[in-house]
């Protein structure tokens, strides 16, 4: 697993454990490698709720597309917090937020159902009409 060259510190959001950038060390948010805002909780327990009434409209496994997923939170919230989920897909622009969202998909056991993509893979599978756009 990659070190990192800065620190981390482990919390837990819902059912999900991961390491994030210590906050402490950043002024905001947007100033830490890997963005991370915990006053955006509420907005992730929202889009777990969302999604829930969409799957019992829909009655059949569904697969999300996640751009921007940084540490990987609200994907791995997805996989511990709903049912009937195919697979989870991830990306980011950083090589540092692949490499985290790796580790807190391992660290919640996830790393057989959620995968992390280049910006390439994704567009080519939202055009297809393989994947949800959340």
């Amino acid at each position: 697993m990659k070190g990192f060259s800065f620190p981390l510190v482990s919390i837990t959001e819902g059912a999900a454990n991961i390491e994030i950038p210590d906050m402490s060390q950043y002024r905001v948010p947007t100033d830490a490698p890997i963005f991370y805002n915990f006053l955006m909780e509420m907005n992730r327990d929202i889009a777990i709720l969302a999604v829930k009434v969409y799957q019992e409209l829909q009655n059949h496994p569904i697969t999300i597309l996640l751009p921007l997923a940084a540490t990987g939170i609200r994907g791995i919230r997805f996989q511990l917090e709903l049912y009937n989920i195919e697979k989870i897909v991830m990306n980011d622009v950083s090589p540092d937020a692949h490499a985290l969202m790796a580790k807190n998909l391992e660290l919640n056991q996830l790393l057989n159902l959620s995968t992390i993509i280049g910006l390439k893979m994704m567009h080519e599978m939202v055009h297809l009409n393989k994947l949800i756009l959340l």
